[in-house]
């Protein structure tokens, strides 16, 4: 099956049209009504003895293309069930964490740094039962058994579900928080459920976290050195699959454009996808954006036609539950949409929240430094796009009141111009700057 869909007035819908859509799409069994996806892609089941029980901790990703609300979603081991409060938003290519306290040292759970964890189930009032402090704390995983990890949504289907081994440890009946009354109650076990685990293949071993090899990838590592609330991104490992990406038909003034990914392992079909369009042109996916979720059952190869100038992000996944890429592109037509946008983005200005934001020395090489004036302490998400709307990285900076000198490597950025783009911690945009790489 080659996807040829009618995208352009499927993504072009004015807002109350599109939502009426979207609820008819989410009517059919293959979708999702999750704007990003998210993976759990990290958790510490043991610590060592200094770190104690409540440094375990479990990381989720956003992969994208959009924010992720997970407000009502259920993590478990089968024994124990956490209920994340409502309104809890991940953005695109950020990182969740739960553990069993506020901070984690460094060394327990980020060899770089102390990690502010997002959720403390033993704080949080979220919890099934009370979690232990002590002994074999939430995970269970002090010896040979294969501990399962699974994430659900408020309505207990399966998000992600990933295992040490294929011989699962038995679970039992678990009835959920309703985290202070803002969700209902569910009751389930995880035994029952026919769930098909990702399985990791690695062994025990105190003090060592199991993380993917790369961000939503299949592949598993142990690894001494904890990556919590980071990119993990083993140096030198690509994913099991690749895919390549082609224009198949340019816009024009009077007409639309397509694009084709042709697959490398035939055997990952069917693929699943996101496409999500940047509706308000403001170089970010977000709640305001609109979003087309797929399948496609045929090898080797998926086709998107129909597809009206603007600013794209295309996820895929593989049939395996996780392999995740992303092609960022851009429908040009005739009207040069995007090149018009970038231009209109220049120079540093101050905005609503008093946020001033300028690089140091631009052009810059191989290292920039940002210079920021914030009234308040925030975290915020920094995306840099080329000029043909591509996301070229993202980031996160953590900015302090007053102010900040921050120095960042440009390794990931090619020569030429970029839109630095920036988000606070409710994903507003505080400010969007010029900036080019020598």
């Amino acid at each position: 099956m080659k996807v040829n869909t009618t995208l352009k007035n499927m993504l072009c819908l004015p807002r109350a049209a599109w939502c009426f859509f979207i609820c008819i799409l989410l009517l059919s069994p293959f979708l999702t009504k999750a704007q990003g996806r998210v993976l759990i892609n990290e958790y510490l089941p043991w610590p060592n003895n200094t770190c104690g029980t409540t440094a375990e901790f479990i990381e989720l990703y956003n992969f994208g293309p959009g924010p992720a609300n997970i407000g009502g979603y259920i993590i478990t081991d089968g024994d124990y069930a956490v209920t994340i409060p409502a309104n809890t938003i991940i953005l695109p290519g950020e990182f969740f964490v739960l553990a069993g306290q506020d901070i984690i040292p460094q060394n327990c759970g980020n060899d770089l740094r102390n990690v502010t964890v997002n959720l403390n189930w033993n704080t949080c009032g979220c919890t099934s039962a009370p979690i232990p402090t002590t002994g074999d704390g939430f995970i269970t995983d002090g010896g040979g058994s294969n501990e399962q990890v699974v994430l659900l949504d408020s309505n207990l289907k399966i998000i992600d579900a990933i295992a040490r081994g294929t011989s699962v440890e038995s679970s039992s009946s678990i009835t959920t928080s309703t985290a202070g009354g803002q969700f209902t109650a569910r009751t389930f076990d995880l035994d029952n459920m026919g769930i098909q685990y990702e399985t990791i293949g690695e062994s025990v071993g105190r003090g060592n976290s199991l993380a993917r090899k790369i961000d939503g990838g299949c592949g598993w590592i142990k690894d001494t050195q904890e990556s919590a609330g980071d990119i993990n991104n083993t140096t030198g490992l690509v994913l099991d699959w690749n895919a390549s990406f082609s224009f198949t038909k340019a816009a024009t003034c009077n007409s639309t454009g397509g694009i084709s990914i042709a697959v490398s392992n035939a055997l990952l079909f069917p693929m699943h996808y996101t496409l999500g369009k940047d509706a308000d042109g403001n170089f970010l996916y977000d709640f305001n954006d609109n979003y087309l979720y797929g399948t496609d059952s045929t090898a080797p190869d998926m086709q998107l036609s129909n597809l009206d100038s603007g600013r794209y992000r295309l996820i895929m996944e593989s049939s395996l539950g996780c392999d995740v890429t992303m092609f960022d592109f851009s429908i040009l037509g005739c009207s040069a949409l995007i090149l018009n946008q970038l231009s209109r983005n220049a120079g540093a200005t101050r905005n609503n929240n008093n946020t001033i934001i300028r690089i140091a020395e631009n052009p810059f090489a191989d290292q920039y430094t940002l210079l920021i004036q914030a009234p308040a302490k925030n975290r915020m998400q920094l995306m840099a796009y080329d000029q043909l709307g591509r996301l070229a990285f993202t980031q996160i900076i953590n900015v302090m009141q007053g102010n900040n000198s921050i120095r960042l490597t440009a390794h990931r950025m090619q020569p030429g111009i970029y839109i630095l783009q920036f988000r606070d911690q409710e994903g507003r945009l505080v400010q969007a700057i010029k900036g080019m790489k020598r």
